[in-house]
């Protein structure tokens, strides 16, 4: 199983704003042991990695095995679809109540018609 940790600590570590020597000083840890963690050179215990998880809001799941990079392009790609749609749909609606005025409109022109050669 491919493990997407280092690539998943850099990436929040970015997110979030936070410096090596600031998850180092955080976590009560020399910066050089978060370098290797990055460079993948070594692996956190599982206490570090529960710890990690929870300061970064993340399940374990999340930490080591997804790719969490590629999944936010993905949500944003997805995002920008949807918003595609809202608006084709916002545009179908529109027309459907201009078609629904004329309609509404013809038809009182032939009530209007009908009346006249029943007179």
């Amino acid at each position: 199983m491919k493990s997407y940790f280092s690539k998943n600590l850099k990436y929040l570590k970015v997110k979030k704003g936070i410096k090596q020597k600031e998850l180092a000083k955080i976590f009560d840890m020399r910066p050089v042991s978060i370098g290797r963690w990055e460079r993948e050179e070594a692996f956190p215990s599982f206490d570090s990695l529960l710890k990690l998880a929870d300061f970064f809001e993340v399940s374990l799941t999340e930490l080591v095995e997804l790719n969490l990079a590629e999944g936010e392009a993905l949500r944003k790609t997805d995002d920008s679809k949807l918003l595609d749609l809202q608006t084709k749909f916002i545009e179908i609606q529109t027309e459907l109540v201009e078609l629904l005025k004329e309609n509404r409109e013809l038809r009182k022109e032939l009530m209007q018609q009908k009346t006249k050669i029943n007179l």
